[in-house]
């Protein structure tokens, strides 16, 4: 299907209320500034929203077909956020020609009522310097030993300071509320979902660990348990549990997806997320809420996370509202 842009004479009221936000720029395409072109539904794009928290950064906002049609008639809108969000909708403009596909899947899946309906937030990360320091879930790693992490960062050549509660209190504090004043969604924690890959996973069941009254679930795909770079070393995945065992609703409030494959840096996973297993079943976690799967022969890759995407997102995003 020929891909779209938000077309001007569709939903035009909704169009003049984002223009006249002077907080935040509209952007469209240009050679110094390509745009996601979906292939389903439609994309609004901010160019370097800023926050008091974080770097300024470019978030895409996708709406699925007939989006202003469907609140004309009353419908509201659960939301999805994921991190990484340059990497969600469109392999022409991405560092590796690759794409998640989120907007042809989650189309799919509300043309067929096998979700309710949605909307994603594609929030980008702040950099390859700044990827790891978000991302990485701040007070787990705050319970590490000083010698251990000073190791971390010189291995793994980080120029900040971890920042994870920051880049979340952006989320929580100032996109959230942007979105939810700007378009039609349904606000409450059951209709709030965050997802992320690899170390986007870890930022997404940290944020749900962090605010549970604000987040209703996780998609954590591929995630980078390992934390660091000795990949057999637990000290921080051990780090990771302690804290989830005293903050992570696993008790059936909320919905929590994890997932793995064994290839490429997948192949380090399968340690990791059977001892998350293990875990989860010593902790009592409800095993309708909290699922950890496994995908033999699946890689680090966003073709791979694009392959599998349905089941999480059916999981997250049922057609009921609520957690039952």
């Amino acid at each position: 299907m020929m891909k779209q842009y938000l077309r001007l004479g569709f939903g035009c009221l909704l169009l003049c209320t984002l223009i006249a936000c002077q907080s935040n720029k509209l952007v469209t395409s240009s050679d110094n500034y390509p745009l996601p072109v979906p292939s389903q539904g439609n994309i609004i794009s901010y160019h370097a929203m800023p926050s008091h928290y974080v770097a300024a950064r470019d978030v895409h906002v996708w709406l699925p077909n007939n989006y202003a049609e469907q609140v004309a008639t009353g419908q509201r809108f659960a939301v999805l956020y994921m991190h990484d969000g340059q990497m969600l909708f469109d392999a022409n403009i991405t560092w590796n020609q690759q794409e998640w596909g989120i907007d042809e899947i989650a189309q799919q899946l509300m043309d067929t009522q096998q979700t309710r309906p949605f909307i994603v937030v594609g929030v980008h990360n702040g950099g390859d310097d700044l990827r790891y320091p978000e991302y990485m879930p701040q007070q787990p790693y705050q319970s590490l030993k000083d010698d251990f992490k000073a190791n971390l960062h010189k291995q793994l050549s980080l120029t900040h300071p971890i920042q994870s509660d920051a880049y979340l209190a952006f989320l929580v504090q100032e996109l959230k509320p942007f979105i939810d004043k700007q378009f039609a969604t349904l606000a409450d924690k059951d209709n709030t979902i965050l997802g992320g890959a690899s170390m986007g996973g870890l930022i997404s069941w940290y944020g749900v660990a962090k605010y549970p009254d604000v987040f209703g679930g996780c998609i954590c795909m591929s995630t980078h348990f390992i934390g660091g770079g000795e990949v057999t070393d637990t000290t921080i995945f051990e780090a990771f549990t302690a804290y989830m065992a005293k903050s992570l609703p696993v008790n059936g409030s909320h919905r929590l997806y994890f997932d793995y494959g064994d290839q490429t840096l997948d192949q380090y996973y399968p340690l990791y997320h059977n001892k998350l297993r293990m875990f989860f079943s010593q902790i009592n976690a409800d095993p309708e809420h909290v699922w950890v799967k496994f995908f033999p022969g699946h890689d680090h890759t966003e073709q791979a996370w694009q392959t599998r995407l349905a089941i999480p997102l059916k999981f997250t995003l049922p057609t009921h509202s609520k957690v039952e």
